[in-house]
């Protein structure tokens, strides 16, 4: 993705960091978002200063209405790795990944969306008739980078997500799975966010503002709905992240997802990333049995 950080805030997790000021786990530097943990140290080979990158993943603790974490808890290092005693690799074994600094101080944490589609199966499906939308919200997850200057060093995922397919056998497309809820209208604020928000931040959470119309004569009922991150930005307000408004258009043979609008800006909405495509309209030709396959009618 294309990532802009206008100015540097500690009290924000997407923002940039100093790196260590010593050698060694003991000076190492935690950053907790979702349910990743990402640690940070100095390793010096030769003459070399090397930043030391771990990352650990446990079950989501995050909670929204509708939206209980159901993560099964994974490491991101091998499991034969030498733990210290806040549980993370020593320093110099297997369970770190290493980026050469140069003359850099710094680093940046930034959000982005995952390589794949993100598909939100929803635990409630929605009936919507025929010739009518709907407004509300659904979420998502982002990944972690880690750039030093303006070179990516590193992906870090912040869920176990896991892979679905999404679709018919032969026409599906391979997306991420997660478990989510269609968020109606009267639990959003005045600006398209959740109420209460704050009390339930998660950092590696991203809401999508979304309108689903069904463009059909017969009811749908709507089970998953696949979410392109490369068609999406990423806003952040406060401290919450968000995309653009999505449009899921029902027809009789496919599903088109397009970008209805953008946020509204203000002075305290930030452009985190851009999107890395134009946004115009993804369409999946499907046949009847896809459509029912998708909508699980």
């Amino acid at each position: 993705m294309r990532h802009n950080l206008p100015h540097n805030n500690a009290e924000l997790i997407w923002s940039t960091w100093g790196i260590p000021e010593s050698c060694g786990t003991a000076a190492a530097r935690t950053h907790r978002i979702g349910a990743g943990t990402i640690r940070t140290a100095i390793w010096k080979t030769g003459s070399n200063t090397l930043l030391a990158i771990s990352n650990q993943i446990d079950a989501p603790t995050w909670t929204m209405p509708g939206f209980p974490g159901t993560a099964t808890p994974r490491l991101c290092f091998p499991a034969e790795s030498a733990l210290d005693e806040q549980g993370f690799p020593e320093l110099g074994g297997p369970g770190w990944m290493y980026a050469w600094l140069g003359k850099e101080r710094r680093y940046a944490l930034l959000p982005a969306y995952p390589e794949l589609p993100v598909c939100v199966r929803l635990r409630h499906p929605v009936m919507l008739p025929p010739m009518t939308n709907i407004q509300g919200i659904l979420a998502s997850y982002v990944q972690a980078e880690l750039h030093i200057g303006s070179h990516k060093a590193a992906t870090l995922p912040l869920q176990a997500l896991q892979k679905t397919l999404y679709g018919s056998t032969t026409s599906g497309l391979v997306c991420y799975v997660v478990d989510g809820s269609f968020i109606p209208d009267d639990l959003l604020d005045d600006n398209g966010g959740l109420k209460q928000a704050d009390q339930d931040f998660d950092a590696s959470r991203i809401l999508h503002p979304v309108r689903i119309r069904n463009n059909t004569s017969e009811v749908v009922h709507i089970q998953d709905l696949c979410v392109y991150g490369s068609q999406l930005s990423i806003f952040r307000k406060g401290r919450q992240l968000f995309s653009e408004k999505i449009q899921f258009a029902f027809g009789p043979s496919r599903v088109r997802m397009s970008i209805e609008s953008s946020p509204r800006r203000s002075s305290d909405t930030v452009i985190l990333a851009e999107a890395q495509t134009s946004g115009e309209d993804t369409v999946i030709e499907r046949s009847i049995e896809m459509l029912r396959a998708i909508t699980r009618m």
